[in-house]
Order: C-alpha cells, then sequence, then structure tokens
C-alpha cells in the first residue's frame, strides 16, 4: 500500500499529539542555534501614527503578520536576533528622521497598502535602498513602487505612473486588473484577492508557493512590451522577463497576464512580490522571501 499510493503508513497513524511534539522539538533546536549579532530591520508603511501625529500604542499592529514572518525567518537563519524600527510614510517627522538614517539598517521592508497618500515617499525609500545596496523585500504595493522607482530612475520612463494616482489614464505601467476594469473601483468587490499558486524560479534556485494576493492594482505587460520593446510572448509559470540586463520579473499568473515577483541582480538582496507573503509563514516553514532577504544580511 505505501509504494501504491506513495504514503508513509507510519507518519499518517501519528496522533496530533506526537505531530505537535514534532513541531516543538523543531522549534526548539531552531531557538537554541548559535545566535548571530544584533541587526536593525525598518518596517516602512502607512499605518503607524494616529490623528495626534504621536505614534500608536501598539507599535506596528498593523504589520503583525509582518513581525512574526520576520520571527519566523530569524530563527530559521540560525537565530538572528534583532530590533524593528519603523518608518510611517504619512508623517513627516517620521519620514525625514529615518530617511536621514537609512544607512544604519540592515534591511528595509516595504508594506502594502491602500489610498493615494505615501507614493513619493515610499518611491524615494526604494531607491536610496536600491542605490546604497541595503537588502530590501517589497510586499504588495512595496513591489509595485519598487517597480516605478526602477522604470522612472534607472528606465528613466517619465509616463511611468500607477493608475491608484491617475485613474483617467489608462494603459499605465502599474494598471488595474482587467476584472475590474468596467467596475467602479471606488466601491468595493475589486480586489483580487486569494491563495494562488506562483513558481519563482532562478539558476540554482526555484520555489513554489500557495501565496494569498490582496490587490486591485498589478504589473501591466502590455505596457512593458509597447514601451520597453520586450516580448512577452508565451508566457508560463517559470517564465523570466529580463529588463536592461538587470531587472528581473518572475512569477507568472495567468489569471491577470503579470508577473509577481521581482529581483534586482546588480543589488545585494532587492526582491519584491504582488503577494501577501507574509500571510503564510510559519515558525517551522517560514516564506521563501523573508529568508532569502534575512540570508543576505
Amino acid at each position: 500500500l505505501e509504494d501504491c499510493f506513495n504514503i508513509n503508513i507510519k507518519d499518517s497513524q501519528k496522533s496530533q499529539t506526537e505531530k505537535n511534539c514534532e513541531l516543538w522539538t523543531q522549534f526548539k533546536l531552531l531557538s537554541e542555534a548559535k545566535r548571530s549579532p544584533d541587526v536593525k530591520i525598518l518596517i516602512v508603511g502607512k499605518y503607524l501614527y494616529t490623528d495626534n501625529d504621536s505614534i500608536t500604542t501598539d507599535k506596528g499592529d498593523a504589520y503583525i503578520s509582518v513581525r512574526h514572518a520576520i520571527d519566523h525567518a530569524a530563527f530559521k537563519q540560525s537565530g538572528f536576533l534583532y530590533t524593528i524600527d519603523y518608518l510611517d510614510l504619512t508623517n513627516k517627522s517620521s519620514f525625514d528622521e529615518k530617511r536621514q538614517n537609512l544607512h544604519t539598517y540592515n534591511a528595509v521592508i516595504l508594506t502594502g497598502g491602500f489610498g493615494q497618500n505615501g507614493y513619493k515617499e515610499m518611491i524615494e525609500i526604494a531607491k536610496l535602498t536600491r542605490t546604497h545596496n541595503i537588502p530590501t523585500l517589497g510586499i504588495c504595493l512595496g513591489f509595485q513602487m519598487m517597480v516605478l522607482e526602477y522604470a522612472q530612475n534607472v528606465l528613466n520612463d517619465n509616463e511611468a505612473v500607477t493608475s491608484e494616482l491617475y485613474p483617467d489614464i489608462r494603459n499605465n505601467l502599474i494598471d488595474i486588473h482587467r476584472e475590474s476594469n468596467d467596475e467602479n473601483v471606488d466601491m468595493g468587490g475589486t480586489l483580487r484577492k486569494g491563495k494562488f499558486h506562483i513558481t519563482y524560479s532562478s539558476p540554482g534556485d526555484t520555489f513554489v508557493e500557495n501565496y494569498r494576493f490582496r490587490h486591485r492594482y498589478h504589473l501591466n505587460l502590455s505596457y512593458i512590451q509597447k514601451k520597453y520593446n520586450i516580448s512577452i510572448e508565451n508566457q508560463s509559470s517559470d517564465s523570466t522577463i529580463i529588463i536592461n540586463d538587470d531587472l528581473h520579473l518572475k512569477g507568472y499568473a495567468e489569471d491577470i497576464n503579470a508577473p509577481t515577483y521581482l529581483e534586482l541582480k546588480s543589488h545585494k538582496c532587492y526582491i519584491a512580490t504582488q503577494a501577501h507573503c507574509e500571510l503564510t509563514s510559519r515558525v517551522t516553514n517560514p516564506s521563501h522571501m523573508f529568508t532569502l532577504l534575512f540570508s543576505n544580511i
């Protein structure tokens, strides 16, 4: 039976208690591993300050899933010790202070968000981390802003914008996904959400993730093809689009006809995904994106 159905009968007979004990043993081994020197991580987002311009008492509760994913990756990487700091894109004093001290951080995470505020500021942070070779992970909106920053400042594309800021302009580099084209974007029901099977591959490194998505806008392949004269025919799950011999776009999602992952080959670690990779991270199985970030600190 084991050979016929490719199963391990012994494992299937284990009680939940036994399985939990095995998980706890794995966790204990990770937590007791040799500790690395303390590193500083900066979470960049839009939901940290209250109306009275003071930081919220929860210290970033809006990003609790990101913080947990950092926990998981830190344990996996031989037990990193780390401290987390926050940059609020909508608070000028916070933005100015953290921008001036950006070089003191070992890694930066650009998080997701909705609305038209904070775009310019996130693009500026993406430019600084790119040009100063600071390990960077972009999530959802962070992915979009990293693409826009590269297009504007490296490819000198002054027309590269997002439809979230310019809804009256169609066929932008970051555009609304096609299922929402004829819908009222000010109303609900226009999000692409759920868990999708995504493949990321590069020489010597291929991984498959069931990532969760929650977004209304995405990278527009039609714009890339016309603007940068790049062939995008016959895309598949393991396809790679290379721009300027440096920017690699991967993780093609057929339902939206768009890549969902980027990496910059000239950078120490400059990666991003349209997915919310933090939501599927677990203690004994951390998100690949977060472990990749930590392995390059």
